[in-house]
C-alpha cells in the first residue's frame, strides 16, 4: 500500500513540475513578444497594427506599452 501512495505522490509531483515548465515558457514566450513590440515602438517604423500582427498583442496592450515606456 505505501508502495503505491509513494508512486501516486511521485506522478503529482511530476506532474506540477511539468504544468510549473509549462507556465514558465509560456511567460517567457509573453516577455519575448512584450520585448520585440517594444523594440518596434522604439524604432518607429511600424504601425500599431503591423507590431500587433507580427507580435500577437493587442492594438490595445501595444498602446499602454508605448504610453508606460513614454514611446
Amino acid at each position: 500500500m505505501c508502495i503505491a501512495l509513494d508512486q501516486i505522490q511521485a506522478e503529482f509531483k511530476e506532474e506540477g513540475r511539468m504544468e510549473g515548465r509549462k507556465e514558465g515558457i509560456i511567460e517567457g514566450k509573453a516577455a519575448e513578444r512584450i520585448a520585440l513590440a517594444v523594440r518596434m515602438l522604439k524604432a518607429g517604423e511600424y504601425s500599431l497594427s503591423q507590431i500587433a500582427n507580427i507580435t500577437l498583442l493587442s492594438e490595445e496592450e501595444i498602446q499602454a506599452l508605448s504610453q508606460k515606456n513614454n514611446i
